[in-house]
């Protein structure tokens, strides 16, 4: 900071506007400081003022008193309301000539878990004609080799035994389980086996082998909230060395080599070992190592996307009709809303005319032919 003159030696609006000058940096370190004590109270995990109990030296130098007559303490004789399940006797080693004087009890208290297997012996039985009968399961017990449902209405039976169907909640069970199945169904036929899924972290994804957006990693660099130039500094070299890796990761697609491979898994680690002195940077740097795996997927996978942005593109549309009208109302509106985007967006990939489509789809006379959209996919997968 400058020398500040003499205000003996200014003119009146000399000295006006060193007043507005100081006036202005008071508040810039006003606001500064301010920020700083905020984000010390973030690292700190503190929430206003903190609650500091005064001292128990004072309580513990008192004079002990003996408790009035008739109170009791703890809520009285806890153990007499305790349920004995096990008493064992435990021998004194007396000298012969002692007097049985009865027991002094001692009580423990434990919490015991063990395996509990239920065997149930179902009847069986061969009826006249022929025709086996078993005895059925209790209320709220399923046979575990009960694992294929051959329609919905199977599969909801299935829920509504399990006393798990329509219970609401953005992590309801019969969700869950639901999605749980459908995945487990893609497994058990077979499809998708050298599927890779590129998601942006977000939990529903994770499932199958699962590889992660680096646009949506560096972003979690660039958004977070710097006080100080050195934390700028810290923030600003890092991003400079992610880009970097990103455009070699680019670079291998390209020409894949395992020497290139090796290379670009050291260069990683020491990327994301980095320690800057920026407590939070440096956590965040420490949560991206852990995903080494799936952030370098594309090194054994160099076809897949380095990002998620044609996804994202893809559902734009919907965001932007949910933010100005609100979206569907309706489960059936949500459906229909998704057929036919998803229909549209495949026409748009395959060069085919939505229009077109629909036209031979439904039949309208001089419409153009257009091929089954499947056979359009897997033609182009092939080639």
């Amino acid at each position: 900071m400058s020398t500040l003159p003499n205000p003996a030696d200014l003119t009146p609006a000399e000295l006006k506007a060193l007043v507005v000058d100081l006036l202005g940096r008071v508040r810039d370190l006003e606001r500064q400081v301010a920020a700083r004590d905020a984000e010390i109270a973030r690292l700190k995990g503190l929430k206003g003022r903190p609650d500091i109990k005064p001292s128990g030296m004072e309580q513990a130098t008192k004079d002990a008193s003996p408790p009035a007559a008739g109170s009791r303490r703890g809520g009285g004789n806890k153990t007499a309301r305790r349920t004995i399940h096990e008493e064992r006797v435990i021998k004194a080693a007396a000298p012969p000539g002692s007097r049985f004087k009865g027991y002094q009890n001692f009580v423990v208290q434990d919490l015991v878990l063990r395996a509990h297997v239920l065997r149930l012996r179902r009847e069986c039985w061969v009826a006249p004609d022929g025709q086996r009968i078993t005895a059925a399961l209790p209320a709220g017990m399923t046979d575990s080799a009960v694992r294929h449902f051959a329609s919905a209405a199977a599969w909801t039976a299935h829920l509504e035994q399990l006393a798990i169907h329509g219970l609401q909640g953005s992590l309801a069970p019969a969700r869950v389980a639901t999605e749980g199945a459908l995945w487990g169904s893609i497994a058990a036929h077979r499809m998708l086996r050298d599927a890779v899924i590129v998601s942006d972290d977000a939990g529903q994804f994770d499932v199958g082998r699962h590889a992660l957006c680096w646009v949506h990693a560096e972003r979690l660099v660039h958004r977070l909230d710097t006080f100080t130039d050195q934390q700028r500094a810290a923030q600003q070299q890092l991003r400079k060395l992610i880009w970097e890796f990103y455009a070699d990761l680019k670079t291998y697609r390209a020409a894949p080599s395992p020497r290139r491979r090796s290379e670009l898994r050291a260069r990683f680690v020491r990327i994301f070992r980095r320690r800057t002195g920026f407590v939070v940077l440096d956590r965040l740097l420490a949560r991206l190592l852990g995903r080494k795996a799936e952030l370098l997927r594309v090194l054994e996978r160099p076809e897949i996307p380095l990002h998620t942005n044609g996804s994202e593109n893809d559902i734009r549309a919907c965001v932007i009709k949910r933010k100005i009208s609100g979206g569907t109302q309706s489960e059936a509106g949500r459906n229909c809303r998704d057929t036919f985007l998803g229909l549209a967006k495949t026409c748009a990939k395959l060069g085919v005319s939505f229009w077109d489509y629909l036209g031979h789809r439904l039949r309208v006379p001089g419409a153009s032919i257009v091929p089954d959209l499947q056979n359009l996919v897997r033609t182009r997968a092939i080639a």
